[in-house]
């Protein structure tokens, strides 16, 4: 509920920082698109990404926001915090940096893929959905729900079960 409430909130941010900018006004952050219908801000103290970020991925700095807008969501090279909108299935996925993914969940029988790749990266599963897990290159943290397939050894070294 938390993790909706926030990918909420920052989806608003997102949306109003992005009207802003067509408006024309020097305090509003001009947010590129980056893969597949997804906004990333890589000057996270503008909108926060620390702020944001659920207690699991406390240990983490993280320096960029990722929010899935469509069927996937891709990191760059940053330490980002990658959220899933939780309407729909999807697959996301960090690059090289540090990386906290957050699928979205609150549709039932949803399926997420969630995709660490380099860095030491935390995986947190929707709540709702089916996730799948692969923590990638690194040494990395999987949270997982009691409907989700154990993640194995190989691809998260740390396994957590979420209530």
């Amino acid at each position: 509920m938390i993790v909706r409430a926030c990918a909420a909130l920052l989806l608003g941010l997102v949306l109003v920082s992005a009207g802003t900018a067509a408006q024309g006004s020097a305090a509003s952050v001009a947010l590129p698109t980056n893969i597949a219908g997804t906004k990333q801000v890589t000057d996270s103290s503008q909108i926060g990404a620390n702020k944001f970020k659920p207690a699991q991925c406390a240990s983490l700095t993280l320096t960029a926001l990722v929010v899935a807008t469509g069927s996937s969501a891709t990191s760059t090279n940053a330490a980002s915090l990658i959220i899933g909108n939780g309407s729909q299935g999807q697959t996301l996925t960090g690059g090289n940096g540090a990386d906290c993914i957050v699928a979205g969940g609150s549709n039932t029988g949803i399926a997420n893929s969630l995709n660490g790749g380099g860095g030491n990266d935390v995986l947190v599963g929707g709540k709702n959905a089916f996730n799948s897990y692969n923590g990638g290159s690194g040494t990395d943290t999987c949270y997982y729900r009691s409907h989700d397939a154990v993640p194995s050894a190989g691809n998260c070294n740390s396994r957590i079960l979420l209530p």
